[in-house]
């Protein structure tokens, strides 16, 4: 990634893109059910927070200024504002309206945006070498891991959906927990 503008529209679209899916599982966050899911969707936020912030790293390791220069100031009580906030269009991003998906559909597509993310990142290399900027790679690294950490809802998700089915169904349904700390619906009885 060697345009520096591109660098900061990523930003921008990063920030676009948590606003929008930042309060979407807030709904679940008083449900005893899904607050294991809820806490797993909150980090992957974090994560793509972090993600943003080393993209800002990056910018200032290639000369641009530092937009908090008083944040390691303990005599200053100046909280600068968040840089590269301005909502802008996500192009890895085709506007839904999350309330008509499912709760499994809106994670799998964060997880389908982020691996966009991921994949329009751009390779730099110089003679033939791959260029290495830690900086990028803690970016990507973070992206990564915010995808695992929308993954690590879906089992969660899954069975919580699947014990509702059933029971509208009229069935009981057992649930007992695997080694992984999955939930797999028990029918045997």
């Amino acid at each position: 990634m060697k345009d520096s503008q591109k660098i900061k529209e990523l930003r921008k679209e990063l920030y676009s893109f948590i606003e929008i899916i930042d309060g979407e599982f807030d709904d679940l966050m008083d449900d005893d059910e899904y607050y294991k899911a809820f806490e797993y969707y909150s980090q992957g936020v974090i994560k793509l927070q972090i993600a943003r912030a080393w993209l800002g790293k990056h910018l200032q390791e290639i000369g641009f200024d530092n937009p908090y220069p008083e944040s390691t100031n303990p005599e200053s009580n100046v909280v600068e504002k968040t840089a590269d906030t301005q909502n802008v269009p996500v192009r890895f991003y085709n506007e839904i309206q999350f309330t008509s998906y499912t709760h499994i559909q809106v994670v799998k597509f964060i997880r389908k945006v982020i691996e966009d993310i991921i994949m329009a990142n751009d390779i730099e290399y110089q003679d033939g070498k791959l260029i290495v900027h830690p900086t990028l790679l803690n970016f990507e690294t973070n992206l990564k891991e915010a995808k695992f950490l929308f993954g690590y809802c879906l089992p969660i998700i899954e069975n919580i959906e699947y014990e509702d089915e059933k029971q509208k169904e009229g069935k009981t349904v057992e649930m007992k927990s695997s080694d992984n700390d999955k939930q797999k619906p028990d029918e045997s009885k």
